[in-house]
Formats: structure tokens, C-alpha cells, sequence
């Protein structure tokens, strides 16, 4: 039995405070208005959601849930509920759940909030008092989604190329980036300036789980970062579903911001690519370094090396995972894009380049857990578990960061009434006005030129 909750209240929605306008006419505002809650004030690792918005006077005044002809919530503007419920359907996802012993599901349609639309899938047995789970326990399916029209200078990599060029040393994520020098950054997001002139419809992935509650990770399903429950085995079935909804309504692509760099090699396989041609090159780059210890330790091992800060490079510099932007190209002027002379001559300057990654299994014994071959790690670096007994590390006990931005994703949902009546009330004056000194871009010959100019070495 499936029971379908579909919830389209008309309270008011999320939109981003910070950094917003210090002169917006708050005596134009309407009762429906969108209004995010600050991100900021949720007691989790916050989802960042700082310039990616690119709010327009639509979105400002628009009503928060859209309906079709017979008053039924669209599902990010386009999607009845019936709809996705045939998509379950058709795509076997039903049936792949019926398989595990999930009879019971009970499916939660989230409209409620402009922005973000939230799907949840749970069963009775997981949500049952006597199943004594905790709340992100509960759920088999749980999906934050987001259409939105995107400019070159929404995307979150345009923002972060720009923050590169001004190289703030105190900001920890400029510090630790590697693939890209200040004195090239520009150069790489004048391609996308000249190349991305229009306006895309993007079906983005703000977050999306699958986990099976029921079952234990195994040596052969070990734990991936972000983790808390094995998959479902269903990853294939949700994202062809996805694309080819996406695909029927029009979309230019779908997007999604990996956090985790097992996240980015799996989407990559499905035919995701970068909008950053050079972080793509780099990307390509380390895989190539790293291939053989993905076929000899598997994925789980290389994304927890991540994580845990034990990849490094040629010089010893510890190679972090700072997400881009990442996307599933759909309509042919899209694809152009990634098809383009400006973004190939880029990708192929950055793909030469030399980083040297490997991963340090001495300094990461807690990792070996995840590997297929722990009999190779112990052979060859024997001195290491002398302190353990000559025992691996037990489980990784954290409180994952992927976790808080789901439950920041749902805090903004619920509290979006609460902040948009503090603000109203004058108790605080929020954010600054967000500028976009955008340079005029440099012609494409000037551009190639200076990249021929970059090097071909590691940076």
C-alpha cells in the first residue's frame, strides 16, 4: 500500500537574506512574498546559498506554489503529483522497493516552499514507534530539488573564479586550492563570460539520498563518505527518471554541486561534466593518477583519502575537494558550450597538466576499513598498525557534514515564516548589497592567446 501526502501550504517561503539589498523596497512586498531563512542562524554546518540565488523581480512577487488548470501543486513548476507517481512507476523504483521488503511507502510531496521542492520516501515499518529510529533514519528517498534560471554569474565556480582573482589569503578555500593560480582565473571565467551569453533553465540537485535502513555495510558495499546506510541500488533508475523528466519540460541541463569527490566520479560516468574546463581538466587529471589505487581499493577507500585529507600531490600539498559546479547537458546550446574551441583549449591545458596525486596509506590507517585489499596495505606498510595491536581502526564515528546540509535544506523549508516576520519587524538590518562588477570580457583571440600563455606544469 502507498499512501501519497502532498503538502503546498501557502506560507511563505525561503529566499537568501544575506548579502541581499541594502535598498530593497520592502513597501512593494506582498503577502506571498519567497523569503529565505539566514542560513547562518540554523545550528548545522551551513549549505551554501550565498550569490547562487540570482533573484528577479518574478521570483520576488511570485505566488510560493504553482498550480495547474485544476488547482494541483506542480513539482518545481511542472511536475504534478500523479506524474511522479507514474515515474516511480515506470522507472521500477516501485518495484526495486517492494524487492527490499518496503511495501508500505508512504510518499511526501513538498511544494510549499518557491524555491527548493522537497520529495521524501519513507515506510510504515521505518516510521513506526517501535522501529526506534532517528528521523534521518526514517527515510529511503529523500530529494531537495530546485528549478532555476541561471546566468553565467549564478554559477557557484563564476563566483568562486572571481574570489580566486582577488586571492584573499584568509579564506580557506582560495588558501587550499591548487589547479589554478590568481593570475588565471580571469582568464578562465572570461571563456565563460564570452561562451554562457544566455539564459539556462536548470533543474538543480540540491541534495538527494538513497539508503536502505534495514541493512549493514558489508566488505564488498563498504561505507562512501556521507553515508549512514547502504544504497538501494537504485541510483540508475532516480537519475535516468530525473533526466528525462528534465529532458520532457524543456530543461538545458541538470545541475548539482558534488560534495563529496566520489559524488563528482559517479556523475561524471553518467555523463555530467564540469562548466569549469580547467577544474575539469584537473578532475580528469587526478583520476588518471589515482586509477590504479581505484581498482585496487575501490572508490570508498579514494573518496574517504579525500575526505580525510590524505590525497596529496607532487609537491606534499594535501589536495582538497572544493566542489564546482557540475552538469548534465540537455538542449543543443548548451552542449555547445562543452563542445566549444575556448572550453577544449582550456580543458586540454589543464588535462596536460602533471599533479602527481597519490594517497598516503601510512598516514591514514583509519581508511584502510574501506579498501577491498587491506592484506596489500598491511603487507607494505606493516610498521603502521604496531600501535593498534595490528588492528585497523574502528568506524569512522562523525557527524557528517552532508548530513547538516540536508537538515539545513529542511530548516530553511520550516522556518521561512519566522525569519521573514524579523525582518519585517525591523530586528536587524541583513546583508549588503551585492555588486556585480562584472569587467567587460576580452575578445576570444586575446583570450586563446593568453592561454597558450599558461603553464603546462604543476602550479
Amino acid at each position: 500500500m502507498v499512501t501519497d501526502i502532498t503538502c503546498a501550504h501557502m506560507s511563505l517561503g525561503p529566499i537568501a537574506l544575506y548579502n541581499c539589498l541594502l535598498t530593497f523596497p520592502f513597501e512593494k512586498l506582498q503577502p506571498n512574498m519567497a523569503l529565505m531563512s539566514l542560513i547562518d542562524k540554523i545550528p548545522h554546518e551551513p549549505t551554501d546559498f550565498s550569490l547562487d540565488l540570482g533573484l528577479s523581480d518574478q521570483d520576488l512577487f511570485a505566488p510560493t506554489t504553482r498550480t495547474n488548470e485544476h488547482g494541483q501543486p506542480l513539482f518545481l513548476g511542472d511536475y504534478t503529483r500523479e506524474q511522479l507517481e507514474r515515474a516511480f512507476e515506470h522507472y521500477g523504483i516501485e518495484k526495486a522497493l517492494d524487492g527490499r521488503g518496503y511495501t508500505g511507502r508512504i510518499i511526501t510531496f513538498d511544494t510549499s516552499d518557491f524555491f527548493v521542492h522537497r520529495i521524501t520516501v519513507t515506510d510504515s515499518t521505518l516510521v513506526a514507534p517501535e522501529a526506534h529510529l532517528r528521523p534521518k533514519d526514517q527515510f529511503l528517498i529523500d530529494g531537495f530539488f530546485r528549478k532555476k534560471e541561471f546566468s553565467v554569474h549564478d554559477f557557484k565556480t563564476y563566483q568562486f573564479l572571481r574570489r580566486v582573482e582577488k586571492n584573499d589569503i584568509n579564506d580557506p578555500e582560495i588558501r587550499t586550492t591548487i589547479y589554478v593560480k590568481p593570475e588565471f582565473a580571469k582568464k578562465i571565467y572570461t571563456v565563460m563570460e564570452q561562451e554562457l551569453r544566455e539564459h539556462y533553465t536548470i533543474t538543480v540537485i540540491e541534495w538527494l539520498c538513497m539508503q536502505d535502513p534495514r541493512r549493514t555495510f558489508t566488505a564488498d558495499r563498504p561505507q562512501l563518505p556521507g553515508q549512514g546506510h547502504p544504497g538501494l541500488k537504485i541510483g540508475k533508475k532516480v537519475v535516468s527518471l530525473l533526466l528525462d523528466l528534465a529532458k520532457k519540460h524543456g530543461r538545458d541541463a541538470m545541475g548539482n554541486v558534488p560534495e563529496h569527490f566520489h559524488n563528482a566520479y559517479l556523475y561524471q560516468i553518467k555523463g555530467y561534466r564540469f562548466i569549469n574546463p580547467a577544474f575539469q581538466g584537473f578532475f580528469d587529471s587526478i583520476i588518471a593518477d589515482l586509477q590504479s589505487e581505484l581498482d585496487t581499493h575501490g572508490l570508498a577507500a579514494v573518496g574517504w583519502a579525500f575526505k580525510n585529507g590524505h590525497v596529496r600531490d607532487g609537491s606534499d600539498r594535501m589536495v582538497i575537494w572544493h566542489p564546482e559546479d557540475q552538469l548534465y547537458p540537455i538542449s543543443s546550446r548548451f552542449r555547445s558550450y562543452f563542445t566549444s574551441r575556448p572550453y577544449r583549449r582550456l580543458y586540454d591545458r589543464y588535462r596536460r597538466v602533471n599533479y602527481g596525486a597519490r594517497i598516503d596509506w601510512a598516514d591514514g590507517p583509519e581508511i584502510w576499513r574501506h579498501s577491498f585489499r587491506q592484506d596489500l596495505l598491511r603487507k607494505h606498510f606493516p610498521y603502521v598498525l604496531e600501535s593498534e595491536g595490528n588492528v585497523v581502526p574502528g568506524h569512522i564515528d562523525e557527524e557528517d557534514p552532508s548530513m547538516s546540509k540536508r537538515m539545513a535544506l529542511e530548516a530553511e523549508m520550516i522556518g521561512a515564516q519566522k525569519a521573514w516576520r524579523a525582518v519585517v519587524g525591523g530586528d536587524e538590518e541583513v546583508g549588503e548589497k551585492v555588486e556585480k562588477d562584472v569587467e567587460e570580457a576580452e575578445t576570444e583571440t586575446e583570450t586563446e592567446a593568453e592561454t597558450e600563455a599558461m603553464p603546462n606544469t604543476l602550479p
